[in-house]
């Protein structure tokens, strides 16, 4: 693993409830339970994820605020030659919009209007966004559509289609291999999204394996960076922690970062500073970020509580309990949709 690993001094004891004295120091190492061999750390979300610290070191370059209802001209009308962020969003009976998050902080719209639903959701006029349509490097977007998939050059401000069998789940590997997955996660073919031709075949699931220490549901989808891979999963298991700190009954959700030697660690998040689980998904992890100076690994979720009309995207150096804010998601609609899509941050 590239991380530390941990001395004598650093591990636990019996679990701590959340009222044992005062919060751990953010940079300590010692986890507060474990599952299994995982090493598990309670997230110290306040009430407003927005109290928290902002994000010191290895930051990657996003605005502190993405005003996600405020006007913002076409990638035609102001071009950019990448995005590192995309974010799609809908409020009751209005139109769906995608704002690109340009490389100076800026935002650029993209009009979807011309896509059709997302064949693999039985929902009338879902829409064909998720949390990997933007490309590793920000520079294409694709879109799921019935017997295609569409795409979107951002340099070019071009569109463009390849044919699909199926309702493929799509994803990336390496920086313009659209993964064509199973919607069973049993592998599936590469195509090239420059020219949407078959590039090569994945003959099983690269983050089954790897997230094999926890087992549960995903929540999202998992994410390879040079300390591992990243998944939110959500499980029955609940290992040496309390019931302070898990309420009985409720499946906790953790930010897993498996490092594929067995030194694994995960971040129980939720929506209360004692860090008990919430019972919707709130959590996906969105990207590795870039880790400069903090030598680790920083994981970077997407914490958006289902009603909220603020999203943040907030970072967690692995190993560790040090939870930062990144970014504040402003204006979305109430009762509305936000779907996040984030570019690499990593070299």
């Amino acid at each position: 693993s590239e991380s530390p690993s941990e001395s004598p001094s650093d591990s636990p004891s019996d679990s701590p409830s959340p009222d044992a004295g005062p919060a751990p120091d953010q940079d300590s190492t010692r986890p507060d339970a474990r599952i299994g061999d995982t090493r598990v750390y309670l997230a110290p979300h306040p009430d407003d994820p927005a109290a928290l610290p902002a994000q010191a070191e290895g930051r990657p370059p996003l605005p502190d605020v993405v005003d996600v209802g405020a006007e913002a001209p076409s990638v035609s009308e102001a071009p950019i030659r990448h995005a590192e962020g995309a974010l799609a969003v809908r409020g009751p009976g209005a139109a769906p919009r995608v704002l690109l998050v340009a490389p100076d902080g800026t935002l650029r719209s993209l009009d979807i209007a011309q896509l059709g639903p997302d064949p693999s959701v039985s929902i009338d006029g879902a829409l064909p966004v998720h949390d990997a349509m933007l490309s590793p490097t920000g520079e294409y977007l694709v879109f799921p559509q019935a017997g295609s998939v569409a795409t979107y050059d951002v340099r070019r401000d071009a569109w463009g289609a390849f044919p699909v069998e199926g309702d493929p789940v799509l994803g990336w590997l390496g920086d313009t291999d659209v993964w064509l997955r199973s919607p069973r996660g049993s592998g599936g073919p590469l195509v090239d999204v420059r020219t949407g031709q078959q590039s090569g075949a994945v003959s099983t699931d690269v983050f089954g394996d790897a997230l094999g220490a926890v087992p549960g549901d995903p929540v999202g989808r998992g994410r390879t960076g040079p300390f591992g891979t990243g998944q939110t999963v959500v499980t029955e298991l609940i290992g040496d922690l309390t019931t302070d700190e898990v309420f009985l009954g409720l499946r906790p959700e953790l930010v897993v970062a498996a490092s594929g030697d067995g030194d694994d660690a995960a971040l129980l998040v939720g929506d209360a500073a004692a860090g008990v689980a919430s019972i919707d998904a709130c959590c996906p992890v969105a990207t590795w970020g870039p880790g400069e100076g903090v030598g680790r690994g920083v994981l970077l979720y997407v914490h958006a509580p289902a009603g909220d009309e603020t999203a943040h995207l907030l970072s967690w150096t692995v190993g560790t309990h040090r939870v930062e804010r990144v970014t504040e998601v402003t204006g979305v609609p109430e009762d509305g949709l936000l779907v996040t899509s984030w570019a690499r941050f990593w070299d």
